[in-house]
């Protein structure tokens, strides 16, 4: 029997990801499998990444490597905004970026939004026709723009018809894929909050693998090898930033004594224990993790928490940094 679900909002039926892999024969099984990647810097502010599409591109290059024996990037069409897309009018300053040799991302276009819109149209119809041949294998949906007339929405109806898997994040532009294009999303695609390029790129990567019945193992490499001596540079403006401030601290509190302000002297005294003891291990276990982790701007906050806990002992954030990191 099939596997059916009903959705709570409109009261219509939807395959799930099962059944419609069953139902709908993907592409023919190749050596390396082609992937498109559409997508937009978001709407919202609280995005990671979304304003490197370079970076994203070079996660997905490494993870889609991984699955099988290779997928690779075949087709993109890209737009960034200067500012979020939930506020953003025609006029707004935006990018169109697109594959250019082999794998390589490129800006094609810097005007407005009005204009970079109508050139994406272009590539959207383009791409559809790809899909439809049978020439692509799946898409990479981040943040893409799938309503009525919007730029990504004749490629993802495309998918939606030949029943190759769409993977990504953007929770509206997703429920819109599926729901009314009858697109097959794969894994556990959905927001975009609080997701960075290397965890859209794992997810993206697992996703088509499960679909394709494939096997494969993630890459680690930005995280993997960061030796001690490169934390501990990183951590060394902080520490040098730190010490000058206490040690600065330190010497104004007997010139305070002396002129009678021994109150503002005791705040000095203060700030200056903290500057030893409480400021650093925050810092330095957000550094650390940053860098053992590879996950970005997601680490930091993690790694400042671990910090801080460790009772004011630099060198203990910097061991459970690192551990929280990896």
């Amino acid at each position: 029997d099939r596997l059916r679900t009903t959705c709570t909002t409109c009261s219509c039926s939807l395959r799930t990801t099962r059944a419609m892999a069953a139902d709908r024969p993907g592409p023919a099984p190749t050596a390396r499998r082609l992937v498109a990647w559409v997508g937009s810097s978001g709407g919202g502010a609280a995005t990671l990444g979304h304003a490197e599409p370079d970076v994203l591109r070079a996660a997905l290059v490494r993870q889609l490597s991984r699955v099988g024996s290779g997928a690779s990037l075949a087709a993109a069409a890209f737009i960034a905004c200067a500012e979020p897309l939930d506020s953003a009018g025609p006029g707004s300053a935006a990018a169109l970026w697109e594959l250019g040799n082999g794998e390589a991302l490129q800006c094609t276009l810097r005007a407005t939004l009005a204009e970079v819109n109508r050139r994406a149209h272009e590539l959207d119809a383009a791409m559809a026709k790809r899909i439809r041949s049978g020439e692509l294998a799946g898409i990479v949906s981040v943040s893409a723009d799938s309503a009525h007339g919007g730029v990504n929405r004749e490629a993802l109806a495309a998918a939606g018809e030949t029943g190759i898997p769409v993977a990504g994040t953007g929770g509206t532009s997703l429920s819109i894929a599926a729901g009314e294009l009858g697109c097959l999303l794969a894994g556990n695609s959905g927001g975009s909050v609080a997701t960075t390029p290397q965890t859209k790129a794992i997810g993206v990567a697992a996703a088509f693998a499960g679909v394709w019945g494939e096997c494969y193992s993630p890459s680690f490499s930005e995280g993997d090898g960061v030796a001690w001596h490169s934390v501990l540079d990183g951590c060394m403006p902080i520490f040098l930033a730190a010490a000058c401030a206490a040690t600065t601290a330190e010497k104004l509190q007997p010139v305070l004594r002396s002129k009678g302000l021994r109150p503002l002297a005791w705040h000095v005294s203060s700030l200056e224990v903290a500057l030893r003891t409480q400021a650093l291990p925050p810092a330095v276990g957000a550094i650390a993790a940053h860098q053992s982790s590879g996950l970005g701007e997601l680490s930091v906050l993690g790694g400042a928490v671990v910090g801080a806990l460790c009772q004011g002992s630099a060198f203990s954030a910097l061991l459970f940094g690192r551990g929280y990191g990896w």
